[in-house]
């Protein structure tokens, strides 16, 4: 028996060691991963950049500057780059979604020929002139039978050195040493660099042509004029991140080439001065038709990119995920009869459009499609709609005008809400900021008013017996508001950063306040939890700087820690 309890005794000692081992092994495998920042190479050396402590798989391209630097091999753990060419480059690995970059310098190679100078120096100074000086002496009174056997035995060695030596060893050899090694090298290497920054070529129009893989990124990002990018043929993918260093940049054209088969939703969002796409027309992927100055997908008529000058011709039947967004220049867009789908952030961040027509074919309106724009003040929803996603129009903080068909199935805004409410189930799913709520409404939709900043008082009626989530979010100049005594739930964030109010009278029926649902309510002094009040989410009143007034139900809570979790102010 005891030898059994000795042998479990160990059996269990062994396995935590095991355990104990496994878990330090799980800890190593958690290292952050680091890449190799920079890099300085000269023109046709190879050198390794490595990516310590990835395990994942990884997508490794030259982002700028495909002229100077190629990848010649790859790994989970490394990539190996020849240098081509003088000039700057940037290599980056992406491990799940997670992007790395190293910068590369590649240089000329130094020139070893002219290190040979020194050498010449030093052996006159070395010489054996001293040598041949003392044999003549020895041997001067006999000349006839010296010269004959000193010049077969010294001749190619010691006179032609002793007669250069004495007198251009000190001063010759030293002014070439030293002129060469400074003058010669500065001089060619500044000239290439900085010539085609200063004159760059232009088209006849005056615009200054750059081509992606050839012209350096820098010069490119720093071009102070107007200027058009021509992308190099050959290239096949451009990534949703390819043009991420010229989103800011006086961009204004782009020519994609017949090679290009893949484009990323989102590859041109955000290059805020851009006005001209052109496709080639030998590209039998994607077109640009009728010089609509967009990117389609020729076989779904499915507009990918768009810019501030671009049309959208009667053929596109759907515009695709970030086709617009962050499209600074664009200031009003008709969509045409037919499109069926506005597809998720397709305008999101343009924060100068200030109209924007919907025509009758508009099937559905995706999540954030409109979201950020700040500029917009009138909405039409045709009666085609028969789906708004949440947070279409959040943050238009502009927007006082919103109309529904009357032959809309599926939405209204009825008794001119300047709303838009789902009419079956009689909630409010997108308002502004003037919004009525309608005396019929139930429900205050999920981000209704989300980022509403201009939003001042809103007054809720009776019949509304929930707020969704994050309701009211991000309304900064909401003041105080009244809350019926129909209201049971409100939801979670559903007043969250509502910076404005300074107090709040919870109606005697509500039953839950969902997490967050106060959040840096900063101006909020005082609350009464009425004992109605069941559930109270975390962090429902944390970061309220100001609350110095709490009152509540000691039925309220059923531990310390719960209280202690709701009120946690920072």
């Amino acid at each position: 028996m005891k030898k059994n309890i000795k042998k479990s005794i160990a059996i269990v000692l062994m396995a935590s060691l095991v355990i104990g081992s496994t878990n330090n092994t799980l800890v190593k495998a958690q290292k952050k991963i680091v890449m190799t920042k920079s890099a300085k190479v000269s023109v046709g050396q190879k050198f390794v950049i490595k990516l310590k402590n990835n395990k994942n798989k990884v997508k490794w391209k030259v982002t700028n500057g495909q002229k100077f630097v190629k990848i010649t091999q790859k790994s989970k753990m490394s990539c190996t780059i020849k240098a081509v060419k003088k000039g700057n480059a940037m290599v980056q690995a992406t491990v799940k979604g997670k992007k790395y970059k190293c910068k590369v310098t590649v240089v000329q190679p130094k020139k070893t020929k002219k290190t040979k100078a020194p050498e010449n120096t030093n052996n006159p100074m070395i010489t054996k002139a001293p040598e041949i000086t003392n044999i003549p002496e020895t041997t001067a009174t006999v000349e006839p039978t010296v010269e004959p056997t000193m010049v077969p035995t010294e001749e190619p060695t010691k006179e032609p050195i002793t007669v250069p030596t004495e007198k251009p060893t000190v001063n010759p050899t030293m002014a070439p040493t030293e002129e060469p090694t400074v003058e010669p090298t500065t001089v060619p290497t500044e000239e290439p660099t900085v010539e085609p920054t200063i004159e760059p070529t232009k088209n006849p129009d005056g615009i200054i042509e750059f081509v992606y893989g050839d012209d350096d990124i820098d010069d490119i990002i720093n071009c102070t004029e107007p200027f058009s990018l021509k992308i190099n043929e050959g290239v096949e993918t451009i990534y949703y991140d390819s043009f991420e260093d010229l989103f800011n940049t006086n961009m204004v054209s782009v020519t994609i080439p017949a090679s290009v088969t893949n484009i990323e939703n989102g590859a041109l969002s955000h290059c805020k001065n851009l006005k001209t796409i052109i496709i080639d027309e030998k590209n039998t992927v994607y077109d640009s038709r009728d010089n609509c100055n967009a990117v389609i997908k020729t076989a779904t008529n499915e507009l990918v990119a768009g810019c501030a000058g671009t049309i959208i011709p009667q053929s596109v039947t759907k515009i695709s995920d970030g086709a617009f967004g962050g499209c600074k220049l664009l200031t009003s867009m008709e969509i045409p009869k037919s499109v069926k789908v506005i597809a998720d952030g397709a305008f999101q961040g343009c924060s100068n459009l200030q109209d924007i027509k919907l025509s009758e074919g508009v099937i559905e309106i995706g999540v954030w499609t409109f979201s950020g724009c700040k500029s917009l003040v009138n909405i039409e929803i045709p009666a085609s709609v028969e789906r708004i996603n949440e947070c279409a129009f959040s943050g238009c903080s502009s927007l006082t005008n919103i109309n529904v068909s009357e032959n809309n199935k599926i939405y209204d805004s009825r008794d001119n809400c300047n709303g838009i409410v789902k009419t079956s189930e009689n909630e409010l799913v997108t308002g502004c900021n003037n919004t009525v709520i309608p005396a019929n409404v139930k429900k205050i939709g999920n981000y209704a008013f989300e980022n509403c900043t201009e939003l001042v008082n809103i007054q809720i009626p009776d019949s509304v017996t929930s707020i969704g989530f994050a309701a009211f979010k991000g309304c900064s100049n909401l003041k105080d508001i009244e809350l019926p005594s129909g209201i049971t739930k409100i939801g979670d964030a559903a007043f969250q950063q509502c910076t404005g109010i300074t107090r709040i009278e919870l109606p005697k029926n509500v039953k839950e306040l969902g997490e967050c649902a106060f959040l840096e309510c900063c101006s909020l002094q005082s609350i009464n939890i009425p004992s109605s009040v069941t559930v109270i989410g975390e962090g429902a009143f944390s970061e309220c700087s100001n609350l110095t007034a709490i009152t509540w139900n000691e039925n309220t809570y059923n531990s310390v820690d719960e209280f202690l979790g709701a009120f946690n102010n920072k």
